[in-house]
Parts: C-alpha cells; structure tokens; sequence
C-alpha cells in the first residue's frame, strides 16, 4: 500500500523479533531508503493476518514505536551486529544504520589526529616519519611525557 502511494518506492522487508538490552523487546519490519536525501524510513505494524484494516490505540503505537527505538538504540550502541544472522535483511540494516550514525568520510582515525595535531604543533620532522612514530609522538604529548 505505501509502495503504490510512492511513499516507500525502494520498501525492504525485514522482519525482526528479538530480545534487547535491559529485558527489551526489539522488533522491525522493514525500512526504505530515499536515494535522493539519503534518508531511512523504519516501518513496524502490527500485523494480525487478516484483510481487514485495523486501528492501533496510542498505547499499542506507542509499545510499537519503543521496540523499533530498541532496536535502534541496541543497533547505535553495537551490540545487536553480532547477535543477527549475518544473511538476513536485518543484519544489513543493523550495517546501514551504523553507517547513517557514525558515517566513515566523517570519522577521524587517531592516527590522522595524531598527524593533525603534530602538524599544528610545527613538528614536521615527525609528521614526516611515519604514521606508527608520529602516533606515538603524539601520544607520548597526551600523557605529559
């Protein structure tokens, strides 16, 4: 129904159940992802079989929305990517939303700071020398060695 209203043109399914930190429970459906803006939509339903539409009350929505947000948090933190099978839809949604969270082209590794801060710090002798040396440079100033 999304799909046909070009709500959710890419929709994946991705059927999730499963136990959380803190005794939560962790549920997702599907997401889709806009290749215009890069941005992810999450779908959970409560979906009983039947051909009729049901309505949710607030408190069924809201006992919905807190397992996607579990899920999501659980995913944000880690320690979901180890416990989902790794050839599932849910695994590479786990991947995508670690990505969207922490993107690599926005990362800095230690030993680019540490090149980084040598550099400001009008050491290019060491800079010079090697990642492995000029991190240790740069750590040894961290310590106040």
């Amino acid at each position: 129904m999304l799909g046909d209203a070009e709500e959710l043109s890419d929709f994946e399914p991705c059927y999730y159940r499963g136990g959380g930190s803190r005794n939560r429970s962790l549920a997702v459906d599907g997401f889709a992802q806009d290749s215009v803006d890069g941005s992810l939509r999450l779908v959970i339903a409560d979906f009983s079989g039947g051909n009729e539409i049901q309505t949710l009350n607030q408190t069924q929505a809201k006992a919905l929305f807190a397992k996607l947000n579990a899920f999501c948090e659980n995913t944000f933190s880690g320690r979901l990517q180890d416990e989902i099978d790794e050839s599932t839809p849910a695994h590479s949604l786990a991947l995508l939303l670690q990505q969207q969270r922490n993107p690599p082209k926005q990362l800095i590794t230690k030993v680019d700071l540490a090149k980084y801060e040598n550099a400001w710090r009008f050491l290019p002798n060491i800079v010079s020398q090697g990642a492995q040396k000029n991190f240790m440079v740069f750590s040894n100033y961290i310590q106040g060695d």
